[in-house]
């Protein structure tokens, strides 16, 4: 039972954090933001686990590879719901409103 919260806490502070970075930006963006924090922490957990040797399977037992892979399918999951016309459209409107595409 301890491990089931230790991958939830990590895969849940996650989610948390990558949320409130998102919702920072623009509704448009709000996909495409999920998806690509939840891409770039599931290799930063995948190479954790790599770096601590943790085996790829272990029955019984969830590891940092199980929540690597979980961090990996929310990404999957945000990144088909990205509208890219949409992304597309609006970062072209930043770029030619003269608006600073940075902030």
């Amino acid at each position: 039972m301890l491990q089931l919260r230790e991958v939830g806490a990590r895969v849940g502070i996650t989610v948390l954090v990558a949320v409130a970075i998102a919702a920072t930006l623009p509704d448009v963006l709000f996909a495409a933001a999920m998806s690509a924090f939840l891409f770039y922490a599931a290799v930063g957990l995948g190479l954790m686990a790599l770096w601590r040797s943790e085996e790829l399977a272990q029955p019984g037992r969830l590891n940092r590879w199980d929540s690597a892979i979980m961090l990996m399918l929310l990404s999957l999951a945000f990144g088909l719901m990205v509208d890219e016309e949409a992304v597309s459209a609006y970062l072209e409107a930043q770029i030619d409103g003269g608006a600073d595409p940075v902030r």
